[in-house]
C-alpha cells in the first residue's frame, strides 16, 4: 500500500503539487506550522467581507437581524458604510486575541481597514457583498465523489480499517446569482526607459525590450514580455538600497517587498526590504575554456599567457583532472607556491580578447549555474579568503573591471556583493586602489580547496544576505518612462544592472495584454477546479459559473468561466491525483524534483524548519550537520525506513489522528 488517502481538500491538491512530502507533513501527520501575520490579517479581512455578505442575505430573506459567531446578533442595517469601520475593529479585536503569538500593532489595524476599503471599492464597489444577490456566504462543502475509482480500503498497522469514498473538502468566499442560472464564485485572495534588464542573452533597456522577448523574474526563472505601455513622461522616484545600489521608477510603479506584499512606491517607506534575486536560470554552453580554469587565470594567471602561479597543489591537480596539460614548476621562489603553465590555452585566450586585458567574456556570465558557479570557485580558489569574524568570503583585485565582472558574477548566482573601493600604501611613488567584493554564501561553498573551503559555515545562515533594505527615497527629475507586463508568476522581474527585482506593470496596464495566458493559468488550476466541481454538487440549480479570484493587493479580479461540460476533466483531474498518490511509497522533496528550489524547503514550509521537541517522538541527529533532523528529514527518513503505513500511525502530531476522518470527512 502506498499512502492511505479518504479525502482531499480545496488546498492540498495544489500543496502535492508543490511538494509530495509537504501534502504528507500536513495532511496526514498533521504538522503544520504557525499561521503567518499576512495570513491572519487576511482572515480579518475575509472576515468583515463574509459579515457584509451575511447582512446583505439576512436583508434579501427579509429580516432584520442576523447572528454571526463573531459579533452576535445584529442588525442588517448595521453594516451601512458609516459602521465599517467599527466593524473592523470589533473583528481585528476578536482575531488580535485569538491569534496571540503575534505583536499586534496600530499598522495591522490600518493595514485590514484599508484592504477591506480596497475589496469593497474597486470598480465602483462592483465586488461589494453589499450590492450583490448574495447566495451563500462562506459555504463549506464535503461530499463524496460516488465513483467507482474513487473507492478506497486502507488498514492501518494496528489494524483500523478505513473504507468508502474520496471526499471533497473545503470552502469558498461567497456564492452570488447573477441571473439566467449565472452563479459566481468570489475567492478574496513602470520604470525609465534607459533601465538596463538582464535577460539571458545578456543586457536590453526597458527602451529596446519587446513583446515576445525574454527576461528574468526574482527566483531567476525565464519568462515572457507580454505586454508593453506606451513611452509617457512621469515624475520619478531614485530609490537605494543598503548595498548603495539604486533605482529609478516612476510614480505609478509597484514593488514586490519581501513579506509578499505589493505595494506601490507611494506606500515604499525607508526599511522596506525586497528580496535578493535567485540565480537565473541559463542553458550549459559550450565554452572555449573550462570555467574553473579561466577562474584560476583570472585571479592568479599571468597576463602575457596561461601561466599560473598558485600555493594550492589542489589547483593544479584539478586542472589536470580535467584533461588539460600541466607544465613543471617554472621558477621555484618559495617551498609552496608554484608557476606552471596549462599547455593550449594561452590562443583560446587571445581569441577571447583576454590577453593583457582580464575580464569575465559575456558568455561566462549567461552559461549554466553549474558553469557559472565553477567560475566562481575558480576566482575565489585563486584570489579569494574566507574573513570568518565576519561571516563572508571575500574575493579581491586590483582590477577594476574585473572587479565589477566578479559583482555581476555574483548576483546572477543570487549572492548579495558589497563591492568597495580601498586605497593601499606601496614601496612605489603612487599607492594603488583594491576592489574587494564580500559576500556572506547563500547555499553554496564558493570555495574547492579545503584550507579555504573548510572556514565557511552554512550555520552562518543568510543574514542580510538574502534581502535589500531600502535606506532613502527621493524624488528624481520627470523624465520618459515606460513598463512592461511579464508573465511570471508572482509578476516580478529584474532591472538594472544590480538584478533588482520588481513588480509587473501596475494599474495602468491591470492585465489588459497577456490576458490569454493568465486565464489559461487560471483555467488549468487545480483548486479552481475543484471549487466548479464543489458548487455544481451544491448548488445544481446553477447552469454556468463564474469564478473570480480578487487578489486585493496584487492585480485585482481575474474571472474564469466554466460549465457543465468541464466536470469530466475536473473529474479525470482529481482521479489521476488520486491513484497516483495512493500508489506513492516515498514521497518527493521539491529540492529533489528541482534542485533550484531548494531554499523554499527552508523557506515555505513549516516541517522544514524545525524538529520534534516538546513531542513525545526522539528527535534523529544529522550525523552530517550535527544538529537534530527537521520534521521533515526525520519523517522522509522514518518513511524510507519503516513505510508510510507505519510512520502514519507513529508520527502524527499530537492529537492529530488521520483514522479520524471517516468519509464524507467529518472528524469524530
Amino acid at each position: 500500500m502506498g499512502i492511505p488517502i479518504v479525502y482531499f481538500r480545496s488546498s492540498s491538491f495544489n500543496c502535492h503539487r508543490f511538494c509530495p512530502q509537504q501534502f504528507v507533513c500536513e495532511y496526514f501527520l498533521g504538522w503544520r506550522g504557525p499561521s503567518n501575520k499576512k495570513a491572519d490579517k487576511g482572515t480579518i479581512v475575509h472576515k468583515v467581507l463574509e459579515i457584509a455578505a451575511l447582512a446583505k442575505k439576512a436583508a434579501q430573506d427579509g429580516h432584520k437581524t442576523f447572528i454571526d459567531d463573531v459579533v452576535g446578533e445584529t442588525k442588517t442595517a448595521d453594516y451601512r458604510e458609516e459602521y465599517l469601520e467599527e466593524l473592523v475593529e470589533k473583528v481585528y479585536n476578536y482575531y488580535t486575541a485569538a491569534f496571540s503569538h503575534h505583536k499586534w500593532t496600530g499598522a495591522d489595524l490600518k493595514d485590514c481597514k484599508n484592504w477591506t476599503w480596497r475589496a469593497l471599492t474597486i470598480n465602483d464597489g462592483m465586488f461589494d457583498p453589499r450590492n450583490m444577490n448574495v447566495v451563500a456566504a462562506e459555504p463549506h462543502f464535503d461530499f463524496e465523489i460516488k465513483e467507482d475509482w474513487a473507492k478506497y480500503e486502507h488498514e492501518l498497522p494496528d489494524g483500523t480499517k478505513l473504507d468508502g469514498y474520496l471526499s471533497m473538502k473545503g470552502t469558498v468566499d461567497l456564492v452570488t446569482d447573477l441571473g439566467d442560472g449565472v452563479y459566481e464564485i468570489i475567492d478574496w485572495k513602470g520604470l525609465p526607459v534607459e533601465t538596463p534588464l538582464p535577460t539571458p542573452n545578456g543586457f536590453s533597456t526597458m527602451g529596446e525590450i519587446n513583446v515576445g522577448d525574454e527576461v528574468f523574474d526574482q527566483y531567476g526563472k525565464v519568462c515572457n514580455v507580454v505586454g508593453k505601455s506606451k513611452i509617457k513622461v512621469k515624475d520619478c522616484f531614485r530609490i537605494t538600497f543598503d548595498d548603495k545600489t539604486t533605482v529609478i521608477c516612476d510614480d505609478e510603479h509597484l514593488w514586490k517587498l519581501n513579506n509578499g506584499k505589493t505595494i506601490s512606491i507611494q506606500e515604499l517607506k525607508v526599511n522596506d526590504k525586497i528580496n535578493v534575486c535567485k540565480p537565473i536560470e541559463c542553458e550549459e554552453k559550450s565554452l572555449p575554456i573550462e570555467p574553473y580554469l579561466l577562474g584560476v587565470w583570472l585571479g592568479d594567471g599571468r597576463n602575457r599567457g596561461c601561466e599560473i602561479s598558485s600555493s594550492d597543489i589542489e589547483v593544479f591537480e584539478r586542472i589536470y583532472d580535467m584533461g588539460y596539460s600541466v607544465g613543471k614548476d617554472l621558477e621555484k621562489r618559495s617551498d609552496t607556491l608554484q608557476s606552471r603553465t596549462i599547455h593550449g590555452v594561452t590562443e583560446e585566450l587571445r581569441k577571447l580578447n583576454l590577453l593583457n586585458n582580464k575580464h569575465i567574456p559575456d558568455m561566462y556570465l549567461r552559461s549554466s549555474y553549474v558553469q557559472r558557479l565553477e567560475l566562481l570557485r575558480g576566482l575565489m580558489d585563486s584570489d579569494g579568503n574566507a574573513n570568518t569574524k565576519r561571516k563572508q568570503a571575500v574575493f579581491t583585485t586590483c582590477n577594476k573591471r574585473l572587479s565589477d565582472d566578479v559583482k555581476h558574477l555574483l548576483l546572477t548566482l543570487g549572492q548579495r556583493p558589497n563591492q568597495s573601493t580601498v586605497t593601499r600604501d606601496t614601496n612605489f611613488k603612487d599607492n594603488i586602489n583594491v576592489y574587494p567584493i564580500a559576500f556572506r554564501p547563500i547555499d553554496i561553498n564558493p570555495f574547492t580547496i579545503p584550507r579555504k573551503a573548510n572556514k565557511i559555515d552554512p550555520l552562518w545562515g543568510h543574514g542580510r544576505s538574502s534581502v535589500r533594505r531600502v535606506v532613502s527615497i527621493e524624488k528624481s527629475v520627470t523624465q520618459k518612462t515606460q513598463c512592461i507586463a511579464v508573465d511570471s508568476a508572482d509578476n516580478t522581474y529584474l532591472c538594472t544592472e544590480n538584478y533588482i527585482p520588481t513588480h509587473n506593470t501596475g494599474k495602468r496596464l491591470d492585465w489588459a495584454t497577456g490576458e490569454t495566458k493568465d486565464q489559461k493559468k487560471l483555467w488549468r488550476d487545480a483548486q479552481l477546479r475543484m471549487y466548479h466541481l464543489a458548487m455544481s454538487h451544491k448548488f445544481p440549480e446553477a447552469k454556468t459559473f463564474l469564478i473570480t479570484i480578487y487578489f486585493i493587493n496584487d492585480g485585482g479580479p481575474f474571472t474564469v468561466h466554466f460549465q457543465d461540460k468541464d466536470l469530466p476533466k475536473t473529474k479525470e483531474m482529481i482521479q489521476k491525483k488520486f491513484e497516483f498518490i495512493k500508489a506513492t511509497q516515498q514521497p518527493t522533496l521539491i529540492k529533489e524534483t528541482d534542485p533550484s528550489q531548494a531554499w523554499k524547503c527552508r523557506k515555505l514550509c513549516h516541517a522544514g524548519m524545525t524538529s520534534f521537541e516538546g513531542t513525545h517522538i526522539e528527535p534523529i541527529k544529522n550525523v552530517r550537520y550535527n544538529r537534530d533532523m527537521t520534521k521533515c528529514e526525520q519523517i522522509k527518513y522514518m518513511i524510507k525506513k519503516k513505510g508510510v503505513e507505519w510512520v502514519v500511525q507513529n508520527y502524527h502530531a499530537p492529537e492529530f489522528n488521520f483514522a479520524s476522518y471517516k468519509a464524507p470527512g467529518s472528524v469524530e
